[in-house]
């Protein structure tokens, strides 16, 4: 299944018991916090928190969420944190894609505030999509980032609001890895 809730995951529980606060934080600073916008798409906001291993300006802002990552258990490799908006009445484009990060990078999403009308389309074995909504309460793998998928919203003025957190457990990932993760990152977020 390739979004799957994760309850045997401490630090991913914790995330989740944390979720309200960050909620608030997160809304608190819409105004003054740095968003950024994927490619072609409008109604979509993504508020980086983490990238390419490093805290960005944003965390100072989300003071809950930049201390989780900075106390993640010491085998657990942060790549990229962000949070991610797609509005109701906004979201202009179903854009497919797919990111072909590395095999061993795990990607979890954390409801903030989930809604019925928000849905994530996953291609699976190249032939068929399903579809998939977010529950608030719980932490989701979502397992395979480099099949093609694509958010849809209908028009009600609710917003979808999920964590995502890009990790390396175990083992720290190589120079080219991380690499990897962020030529893929760059490429997704317009200048």
């Amino acid at each position: 299944m390739p979004l799957t809730k994760i309850t045997n995951k401490s630090y991913l529980n914790e995330l989740v018991a944390l979720a309200p606060v960050i909620l608030s934080e997160y809304l608190a600073t819409l105004e003054t916090t740095i968003p950024s916008k994927p490619v072609t798409i409008e109604g979509w906001r993504l508020t980086e928190v983490l990238r390419n291993r490093s805290l960005l300006p944003n965390a100072n802002q989300i003071p809950t969420l930049k201390t989780f990552i900075e106390n993640l258990p010491t085998d657990v490799y942060p790549i990229m944190t962000t949070i991610s908006s797609v509005r109701g009445t906004e979201l202009t484009d179903e854009m497919i894609h797919s990111e072909a990060y590395p095999e061993n990078m795990h990607r979890y999403h954390i409801p903030l505030h989930a809604c019925d009308n928000a849905v994530i389309h996953i291609e699976e074995d190249n032939t068929v999509w399903t579809d998939y909504t977010w529950e608030d309460g719980f932490a989701y793998e979502f397992e395979n980032p480099q099949n093609n998928h694509y958010l849809s919203h209908n028009d009600t003025a609710d917003d979808r609001i999920i964590i995502i957190l890009d990790v390396f457990e175990g083992t720290e990932p190589t120079a080219d890895e991380v690499s990897a993760c962020e030529n893929i990152i760059a490429s997704f977020i317009e200048v």
